[in-house]
């Protein structure tokens, strides 16, 4: 086993959407190979940043996510954007609309009500996206996340959609 999860830690480390998404999944899971898995990412992680937002409507977090992102893209840091919920929307609405260098590194669209992005055209060089959302969800999100994952992977574009 620990063979396995050090070529997963690899493959995390060298960016593969879909290591990432086990990886993600299996911490959440609490699974036997998750501790493993930290314990080789943890000396990986010196350089990155995590910052979180949240508040009520109206407070700017819109505009600190901006300059926040602004200033990392100017030190040439690379800049990847997870939302959830209606931060999930927006940052599905991101991997349509961005400037060429505001390009993310990566999207999470978590819980994102994307039916309005159905008639936008995927970027030629689009991030790639991590989709994620309940099939039980009151609101009815599922089938958005499935509709965005298609759209991506018909796209030809690197995405993880779990349920």
């Amino acid at each position: 086993m620990t063979f396995a999860v050090d070529d997963w830690a690899a493959k995390v480390r060298a960016g593969d959407v879909r290591a990432i998404s086990r990886a993600i999944t299996a911490i959440e899971n609490h699974s036997a190979e998750s501790e493993e898995l930290l314990r080789q990412l943890f000396p990986h992680t010196g350089k990155a940043y995590l910052t979180g937002i949240t508040g009520a409507p109206g407070t700017g977090k819109s505009t600190l996510v901006d300059r926040l992102a602004a200033y990392h893209r100017k030190r040439e840091d690379r800049v990847g954007v997870i939302g959830f919920s209606a931060g999930g929307t927006v940052s599905a609405g991101v991997a349509f609309h961005y400037a060429p260098e505001g390009r993310p590194a990566f999207v999470g669209a978590i819980y994102a009500a994307a039916g309005r992005l159905k008639d936008a055209s995927v970027p030629t060089d689009a991030p790639p996206m991590f989709i994620a959302a309940a099939t039980d969800d009151n609101l009815g999100l599922a089938p958005d996340s499935v509709a965005l994952y298609q759209k991506w992977t018909e796209a030809k574009k690197p995405a993880e959609l779990h349920m």
